[in-house]
């Protein structure tokens, strides 16, 4: 079930983008904008959360994988750069090297999430070996520690640039440790996981709308979304309840779902081009037009639908055609450079294990 669980976390972010990218928050008037924005983007932060959770579950009895990490990056450099032809043959975008550079190393300037993961599944085996060797007492003093510093301070206590971004790097670890923590200890959903998944979700939101409220009633501007952020508790505690929920599920696999959880990457590339943001929104598909219409949602459905469907068939294509004859091509040097890290790695590890018995 967790390949269904990607596939709604995908939904909630281009839910998400469609009102993010679509319209402005104005702080102190409730819309039905306003409340798009303050929903979805608490349950897009949800995915983002839900995501590493996920990487970290999988991740902590794996080594690192050349044949992967090579995929990561053809799949950006493809979407990359198909969106600088798309873009500059249809005068949308004219050239410049800016543009070039950042088309060629996408997730250096444009995707912000794939840089950190890309670093995260680089130093992921060196985290791994700590965290194996960790008891459920340390594994849970770990959590708390990373729990206050990165979720509970920046949303309620020290509100400075600085701490934010200090907070979200320890939100990211903290998501990775917390998958990882429901992998190794295997633990399972149940009444308190799924109350408190309830509690979050109707807090978090209801706290965002409620400071919409006040605004509007006082004049004021507080910020709503400070209760949505990806830092925020709300988020994380939704997060962690849908993960256990729909790993603990089981149900028939179906191949449509397997195919459509395995171009979630793509989509997510596909519609999130920093530089196709206006093409897609504005000129496409012509979002602010609906700011006051009666069937906003109704259309955000709809565009969370053909982005996922048209997304879904680029991906399949890049996927089935593209990379399957370039990593044909790479398959003998991919293989050696392979086999010479898992000896290296090897070797480091028995090398540990010996220091360890001699003390």
């Amino acid at each position: 079930m967790i390949e269904i669980l990607r596939i709604l976390f995908m939904v909630f972010i281009v839910g998400s983008h469609f009102f993010i990218h679509g319209f402005s928050l104005d702080h102190g008037v409730i819309a039905a904008t306003s409340i798009g924005i303050v929903v979805f983007s608490f349950l897009s932060h949800v995915a983002v959360c839900g995501f590493i959770i996920i990487t970290g579950f999988f991740l902590i009895n794996s080594r690192f994988n050349l044949r992967h990490f090579l995929r990561i990056l053809l799949e950006l450099f493809f979407y990359g750069m198909a969106w600088f032809a798309v873009l500059l043959c249809s005068g949308k975008q004219p050239f410049s090297w800016s543009f070039l550079v950042a088309s060629l190393l996408p997730s250096l300037y444009q995707y912000w999430f794939i840089a950190c993961y890309l670093v995260l599944f680089i130093f992921a085996p060196f985290i791994n070996a700590g965290l194996k060797k960790l008891s459920l007492k340390l594994f849970a003093i770990l959590l708390v520690c990373l729990f206050v510093f990165g979720s509970l301070i920046p949303t309620f206590a020290l509100r400075s640039l600085l701490f934010e971004k200090l907070g979200f790097v320890l939100l990211f670890c903290f998501c990775y440790v917390l998958g990882a923590f429901f992998s190794k200890f295997q633990i399972k959903i149940n009444r308190y996981w799924r109350l408190n998944s309830i509690f979050c979700f109707f807090t978090g939101i209801g706290c965002s709308l409620g400071v919409l409220f006040y605004n509007q009633k006082m004049g004021s501007y507080y910020d709503p979304l400070l209760f949505v952020r990806d830092f925020s508790p709300f988020v994380l505690g939704v997060s962690a309840g849908l993960f256990l929920e729909f790993s603990s599920f089981k149900a028939r696999s179906f191949p449509w779902i397997n195919v459509l959880a395995s171009a979630v990457f793509g989509i997510y590339l596909f519609h999130e081009n920093a530089f196709s943001t206006d093409f897609i929104y504005q000129q496409i598909f012509h979002v602010a037009d609906y700011a006051s219409s009666a069937y906003l949602f109704l259309y955000c459905f709809g565009f969370t639908c053909c982005i996922m469907l048209t997304g879904t068939l680029v991906d399949l294509f890049r996927s089935y055609v593209l990379e399957r004859l370039l990593l044909r091509l790479l398959k003998r040097p991919l293989d050696y450079w392979q086999s010479r890290f898992d000896g290296l790695w090897n070797d480091s590890s028995a090398f540990i294990a010996d220091q360890g018995e001699n003390k």
